[in-house]
Formats: structure tokens, sequence, C-alpha cells
């Protein structure tokens, strides 16, 4: 009996597991508020310093979003859960960093490779934002597994 007790908790855990990060159904059709400042700004202003800035911008915001995410599961998260979470942002800190680096010596290099364009800083800007929005937004799913929410942005 123990045994599959023991599968059927393994089974559980993995299924819940799962809805870190799979977004109910539905999510992805709402824009959070943060990515439609963004669309915002990239309309208001197309140029390459427009959107540069725009990204710059939403790097910001989602670095705010992050750090307000991992304070309410702080606020939530029983030590033991909390150390492991503390430990897994650390890690998640090198991985930015490193991915950052990477990001702008591939624009760099996309920019050499192809003689030149300005498009190449501007994606850059974007891939940098995208790792720090990434963070949050799974951040977000662990704070609403924790509180029952499920249909916010």
């Amino acid at each position: 009996m123990t045994i599959g007790k023991n599968l059927t908790a393994l089974a559980l855990t993995m299924i819940l597991s799962l809805f870190v990060w799979i977004p109910p159904a539905g999510a992805e059709e709402r824009t959070h508020p943060i990515d439609q400042w963004v669309e915002e700004a990239l309309a208001a202003d197309d140029s390459t310093a427009g959107m540069r800035e725009a990204y710059a911008e939403g790097l910001k915001r989602w670095d705010g979003e992050l750090n307000a995410q991992y304070r309410l599961l702080a606020q939530k998260l029983r030590p033991g859960a909390m150390e492991a979470l503390k430990a897994s942002q650390r890690l998640w800190i090198k991985y930015r960093d490193a991915e950052e680096k990477a990001a702008q010596a591939l624009g760099n290099e996309l920019y050499e490779v192809n003689e030149g364009g300005t498009i190449w800083g501007v994606l850059t800007a974007e891939r940098v934002m995208q790792i720090t929005r990434a963070r949050a937004r799974e951040l977000e799913g662990y704070v609403r597994l924790l509180t029952g929410i499920s249909d916010e942005p």
C-alpha cells in the first residue's frame, strides 16, 4: 500500500507542477499591463532609439514586477521553501547575467557579419527584457498557485 500511496503522491506532484509552467486556458489571450505598455510605446515611436528605450523601460518595469512577486512569495512560503526559492533566484541571476552577455555578444556579432544595421541592438534589448519578463511570470505562477488566483493577466 505504501508504494501505491507514494506513486499517487508523486503523480499528483508532477501534475500540480505542470500548472506552474502551463498558463490557464485563455491566459495568453490577455495582455499583461507591462506588455501593453511596451506595445503602446513601440507603436508611439518605432524609431530604433524609441524601440530601444521602450525595451529598456520594459525591462525596468519587469524587474519591478519580478521583485514584487518575489516579495509576495517570501510572505507566503515556509522557511524550507523560501530557502529553495532563494537558491533558485541566486542561480537565475547568474543565468540572467550570462544570458545578457551572450545576447550582447550575439547582437555585436550580427552587426559585424551584416556590416551594420541598427535592428541588432533592438533585438538585443528585447531579448534582455524577455529574460526578466519570463522569470517574473514564473514567480507570478507560483504566487497564483499559493493564493488560488488563476484569472489575472
